[in-house]
C-alpha cells in the first residue's frame, strides 16, 4: 500500500514538474555578427553575453559569424537588448532572428549603425 501511495505522489510531482518546464520555456536567438575573426573575438562576445545571467546554450560559429543562445521566455529579452549587447562587445550586429516560445518569429535586419 505504501508503494502505491509513493508511486502516485511521484507521478503527480513529475507531471507538475513537467508542466512547469513547458510553461516557462525558452526563446531561441540567432544573431549574425560582423567583425569576429578569431577565437579570441568569439570568447569576448561570449563573455559579454554571459553577463545576461539567465542565458543558456551559447554557441558561436566563427565561419558563419553566428551567435546562438536560449533565454527564458518569461525574462522578455528583446532584439534591441541583443543589439546593444553586441555593440557593447565591440561588434556589428547584422541580423537578429528570435523564435519565441509562443511560436512567434521575429527577424530584425534593419539595424542602425552605432553612433
Amino acid at each position: 500500500m505504501k508503494t502505491i501511495i509513493i508511486t502516485m505522489i511521484l507521478g503527480v510531482f513529475m507531471t507538475t514538474a513537467s508542466f512547469s518546464q513547458t510553461k516557462s520555456g525558452t526563446d531561441n536567438f540567432e544573431v549574425r555578427v560582423d567583425g569576429m575573426g578569431c577565437a579570441f573575438c568569439a570568447k569576448g562576445l561570449e563573455m559579454r553575453f554571459q553577463e545576461l545571467k539567465q542565458i543558456e546554450d551559447i554557441k558561436i560559429d566563427l565561419e558563419s559569424g553566428t551567435l546562438t543562445f536560449s533565454y527564458p521566455a518569461t525574462a522578455l529579452l528583446t532584439s534591441d537588448d541583443v543589439v546593444k549587447q553586441v555593440h557593447s562587445a565591440g561588434y556589428t550586429p547584422v541580423s537578429v532572428n528570435v523564435e519565441r516560445f509562443n511560436g512567434k518569429v521575429e527577424l530584425v535586419t534593419d539595424i542602425p549603425e552605432l553612433e
